[in-house]
């Protein structure tokens, strides 16, 4: 037997009993499908599944380009929140300070008010005299 040539049993085709001695091409042929399937492995295919592959590089690099610029957008808005705030709040403090000198005067007017009443109504001076320009130096 030569070393390259096989026999018919390593051939696959069986007992040699009640055989005849048939060709390659004349023994017959099942679809090449049908042997993948009822086996799971078929020839120049591999055996191994592979999963897919996530998102791609320049995938990656777009969606983190989004989510700086989203997250820039979010603190953008939130100071433009405490800057609106601050002005309204600067507002309000001035409205206090107006409020207050307001009610200093108010305080200065009414303690007037009281000191012209309780003069009026003392006795000391109920008795004065009321004073009278004497006359002017030349």
């Amino acid at each position: 037997m030569q070393s390259g040539a096989r026999t018919v049993r390593q051939q696959g085709f069986g007992n040699l009993r009640g055989m005849n001695m048939r060709n390659v091409s004349e023994r017959p042929r099942t679809s090449y499908l049908a042997n993948a399937v009822s086996s799971g492995y078929s020839r120049n295919r591999n055996t191994v599944r592979h999963q897919a592959r996530g998102i791609g590089r320049i995938s990656a690099i777009a969606i983190l380009v989004i989510e700086v610029f989203m997250i820039g957008l979010f603190y953008v808005s939130e100071q433009s929140k405490v800057t609106t705030y601050d002005y309204k709040m600067s507002a309000m403090d001035a409205q206090i300070a107006n409020l207050e000198a307001e009610r200093d005067d108010l305080k200065v007017e009414q303690e007037r008010l009281n000191s012209i009443a309780k003069n009026a109504k003392s006795t000391v001076a109920a008795n004065m005299e009321t004073a009278h320009v004497a006359g002017y130096a030349d």
